[in-house]
């Protein structure tokens, strides 16, 4: 695999909720990060299980770390200039890094209702 030229955020193809989110995180990123289904980035990191990209979003950086869960999506919503404080508080507010990382961890084990709530919010 030749080393990529942008950020990969590498999300569950078959989530019609993480695929809505995909498409707003796309609209505010532009091209700055590469939104990738894992069905077809799995094979380019075999050292990462399936399973682990059915859990959670990971971001693969331009020089190979890796991130998943909440730090994932603020680090691929801090390619935007006025997203970066999120990643910011991330990295320096433990208690900011805890509340993230749970609420990212109840939104993924309860997509189903999440996607119901994001079809009514945003009328989808």
């Amino acid at each position: 695999m030749s080393k990529p030229l942008r950020p990969r955020l590498i999300w569950d193809g078959d989530c019609e909720f993480c695929r809505i989110w995909i498409e707003i995180w796309h609209k505010l990123t532009g091209d700055e990060i590469d939104y990738t289904p894992y069905q077809q980035a799995a094979a380019d990191y075999p050292h990462i299980p399936t399973s682990e990209f059915q859990a959670a979003v990971h971001l693969i950086s331009v020089d190979g770390t890796h991130t998943t869960g909440a730090k994932a999506v603020f680090g691929s919503l801090s390619s935007r200039r006025g997203l970066r404080w999120m990643l910011a508080l991330y990295n320096r507010l433990p208690i900011f890094r805890v509340f993230s990382e749970a609420a990212y961890q109840n939104v993924a084990s309860h997509r189903k209702f999440y996607l119901r709530i994001t079809q009514f919010v945003l009328r989808k």
